[in-house]
């Protein structure tokens, strides 16, 4: 998934941070009027002395000609002075408010991708979240706070420059007209290719991330198997062609700033150069030419700072699409749905297959009713669609055919915070957050108490080694105490999922991580806490099925058998199989068959 938002929806976004600062906006338009109206006092302050001159030396020089320079100079002096305290002003309220909005849009961006449904997260592409969280995060900042500012105060200065020479002389403003033929094309030249070749640049910045992402989760794998010099010269094939699309986009620029550079001399030199004729002429004179060459002269720096502004903007622009791309889209979404309690989680006629290339059925015409407070096995063979089932009773997918309703509402109804409250999915891989014990356990609940913390870490059987932590719930974790086991973590995710108080709980693998001795005492003491809710478990222990109130076998992605341990193993179906399989394959340690994993 490489989610980027089409460009309207980028600028309704851009609309909406800036209406959440009316004030600091307004602001920030003042003072930069006001510096800009302030800039045009020195060039007017020295084009009057130029021409206090140039009649002095006419009619030769009378006794107050000093003192009136040194008033114009004064006066010259307070503009320049009004005008850095003006632009600093400016620039701070312009500063302050490029971090107000960067905050808003952090703040949406991890919005948006904590209430991203869970299939979307899967489909992010690793080095490509990680591009956006960091590499385009960043551009975005620099944007905010350099290219954003920059762009807002030029073109505020550009547009009071020139009301301002227009008034002092309409023929001489003219000449910076001059630059048009020259800047227009070859703006609309480098802005018809820096997108793509910025685009591709960030496309290549995450492949190489990705590189780095999965060399270090795969470290293990890439030691055993020797693997570290192919791995090594992978990351450099990828930074080279990162390096290679850098350039391009460096080689763009360059072509680019010489024209700049020249378009910023031309209306100078051609006001002077008219100035002299309309001397000669006698339709202007020195003070004249002098305050508009000047205005001219700031002019277009203010112009080509309007140009590499651009050229910033919309790279952040770009960067901001990314970001924009996996926020909520501020549609209306689905109505929260109130469940009746006592509800029955029905999957009716459930088909689903995969969106690949071979488009995979995996499920085919599965029904299944599960009765309030039923806890309900699954088991099969490898790729028999436990898991993929699981994840449709739990909302987290969606049946391609057929529909998975809880109290005759479809899960898919019910609306992402409704259904992440009424039915949770815990799974093998269990994220332990920096921080204490206790912190991570309010995740599912803000509000828990000590006692009940204890509680949920007793339910899990975690009771023994967390009460051996130097300061028990105030245990830092993942910190000074290293990384955290995996057989732990598992406990403290389920901890976590008994706290929030689904009401359907679906667990897939759940216990995976935990030593055998240990998976049996935490499944009873589960089995004990989970009473009254209902519970859908995938199950690779048939000991672990014959406590469920009912067992669902799959093969094939069809639900073959369904009913307890005492109905099925007469039956000398499936189930009787698997369990022939079970104990068949056990040896004298208790280990079961790999092929119910």
């Amino acid at each position: 998934m490489r989610a980027t938002a089409e460009p309207e929806r980028v600028r309704r976004y851009a609309r909406a941070l800036l209406r959440s600062e009316p004030r600091s906006v307004a602001t920030a338009a003042v003072l930069n009027v006001a510096a800009a109206l302030a800039a045009l006092g020195l060039p007017n302050v020295l084009g009057g002395m130029a021409a206090l001159i140039a009649t002095e030396v006419h009619v030769g020089a009378g006794p107050d000609l000093l003192r009136e320079l040194n008033l114009s100079a004064l006066g010259g002096g307070i503009f320049l002075l009004a005008q850095t305290l003006l632009s600093w002003w400016a620039a701070r309220s312009v500063l302050l408010l490029a971090e107000r909005l960067l905050n808003r849009l952090r703040e949406d961006f991890l919005d948006g991708l904590l209430t991203l449904p869970l299939t979307a997260v899967e489909k992010l592409d690793t080095g490509d979240l990680l591009s956006r969280v960091t590499a385009d995060a960043d551009q975005v900042g620099l944007t905010f706070r350099y290219a954003l500012p920059t762009f807002f105060v030029n073109a505020t200065t550009v547009l009071v420059l020139l009301v301002g020479s227009l008034a002092v002389s309409p023929l001489l403003t003219v000449t910076v007209l001059i630059v048009f033929p020259i800047l227009v094309p070859a703006v609309r030249w480098y802005f018809a290719r820096y997108p793509q070749a910025f685009g591709a640049l960030m496309a290549q910045q995450a492949a190489m991330h990705a590189v780095v992402a999965e060399s270090a989760d795969g470290a293990r794998t890439i030691d055993t198997l020797r693997w570290r010099h192919r791995r090594a010269r992978r990351l450099e094939e990828e930074i080279t062609r990162t390096r290679a699309a850098f350039h391009r986009t460096i080689r763009l620029r360059g072509a680019l700033f010489p024209t700049l550079d020249l378009c910023s001399l031309l209306p100078t030199l051609t006001t002077l150069i008219l100035g002299l004729i309309l001397i000669r002429t006698g339709q202007a004179d020195l003070g004249t030419v002098t305050t508009v060459a000047l205005l001219m002269q700031t002019l277009a720096l203010h112009m080509i700072n309007i140009v590499d502004s651009l050229d910033q903007l919309q790279t952040g622009g770009a960067c901001l699409a990314r970001l924009v791309g996996v926020m909520p889209t501020g549609e209306p979404g689905k109505e929260t749905r109130r469940v009746p309690a006592g509800a029955l989680l029905e999957a009716s006629a459930v088909r689903y297959t995969y969106d690949d290339a071979a488009a995979r059925e995996v499920l085919h015409g599965i029904d299944l009713d599960l009765r309030p407070g039923e806890h309900l096995a699954l088991v099969g063979p490898t790729g028999a669609g436990k898991t993929t089932l699981a994840r449709l009773m739990a909302g987290v997918d969606v049946a391609t055919e057929g529909s998975v309703k809880l109290g005759h509402i479809p899960l898919a109804d019910l609306g992402l915070p409704s259904l992440r409250r009424q039915v949770m999915l815990t799974t093998q891989e269990s994220h332990v957050f920096v921080g204490t014990l206790a912190e991570n356990l309010r995740i599912a609940a803000p509000d828990a108490t000590y006692a009940e913390l204890e509680e949920a870490l007793f339910a899990v059987g975690a009771a023994d080694w967390a009460a051996q932590l130097p300061e028990k719930l105030d245990t830092r974790l993942n910190g000074a105490h290293g990384p955290f086991p995996p057989d732990k973590a598992q406990q403290l995710a389920l901890a976590r999922i008994l706290l929030a108080g689904p009401r359907v709980l679906v667990l897939d693998e759940a216990t995976s991580m935990l030593s055998p001795s240990a998976v049996r005492g935490t499944e009873e003491a589960l089995t004990r806490f989970l009473a009254g809710r209902t519970v859908v478990s995938i199950v690779h222990h048939l000991h672990t099925a014959r406590r469920a109130d009912r067992i669902a076998v799959l093969e094939d992605g069809r639900l073959v058998e369904i009913g307890t341990h005492d109905e099925l193993l007469p039956r000398k179906g499936a189930y009787h199989r698997l369990w022939e399989a079970y104990h068949g394959g056990r040896t004298g340690n208790g280990n079961h068959t790999p092929g119910l994993e």
